[in-house]
């Protein structure tokens, strides 16, 4: 399964709700539009690791998934309507859930960045 920006491949597609790869997949094709590639490429390469990660469980994908679609949304809200303690509370946890892999770690060394970044001045 393709969306706009995010390639869903085998039996990934019964495991996780697609609603929460859906709105990732929204969200960078605004940013791709706004002039922020560079986060959307990230979240891109950072959710289809998630879904093809053998490391993770299902559960451990499917909240890997709603903490980066919150996030995500996050960055197209107004600044001044965003919800900043549970931003801070997810980029922790979201930080804890991917360093069991030393993959998705490495990638969210390089999304975190870019996503408070994005949380600070879009």
């Amino acid at each position: 399964m393709t969306f706009h920006n995010i390639n869903v491949q085998g039996g990934v597609i019964g495991a996780i709700n697609t609603g929460n790869v859906k709105t990732i997949d929204v969200v960078i094709g605004s940013l791709n539009q706004k002039g922020d590639p560079n986060l959307g490429i990230a979240l891109k390469e950072l959710t289809e690791a998630v879904l093809k990660s053998t490391e993770l469980h299902a559960q451990g994908k499917q909240e890997i998934l709603e903490q980066l679609s919150f996030l995500s949304t996050q960055t197209t809200v107004p600044k001044d309507a965003r919800q900043h303690g549970m931003i801070a509370s997810v980029l922790d946890g979201l930080g804890k859930a991917v360093s069991t892999s030393t993959a998705l770690l490495a990638l969210w060394q390089k999304i975190h960045p870019l996503i408070n970044h994005a949380l600070q001045t879009l």
